[in-house]
């Protein structure tokens, strides 16, 4: 939640993946109604609010479980929409510019 409202991109690898409440018992009911883990139940759950993030879109990666049986890595990275992209690039020319305008004067 924070990476979002700081509007960052992010990547981050879920390891507590208990709840003792009436949710947590939920999920594990869930889990085990689809014959999954728990702790891929959250991460899809996860990923799915990450996705619904408004400017962000979701990516699954994963390390080798053989260095942790915690292996998938929740990514949001950012979507750049022609309006921002074309800020962007204005931005950038804006301050190449400023640039370019104080090396002319330092080279008088």
């Amino acid at each position: 939640e924070a990476c979002v409202t700081e509007r960052v991109d992010f990547a981050i690898m879920p390891c507590c993946h208990g709840e003792d409440t009436a949710r947590g018992d939920l999920l594990k009911h869930t889990a085990n109604s689809l014959d999954l883990p728990l702790a891929m139940v959250i991460d899809l759950m996860r990923f799915g609010v990450i996705d619904a993030s408004p400017g962000y879109v979701a990516r699954l990666r994963s390390i080798d479980p053989e260095i942790t049986p915690q292996n998938r890595i929740l990514m949001g990275t950012q979507t750049i929409d022609e309006q921002d992209g074309v800020r962007a690039k204005h931005r950038r020319v804006k301050a190449l510019d400023n640039l370019a305008r104080k090396f002319l004067r330092a080279g008088k």
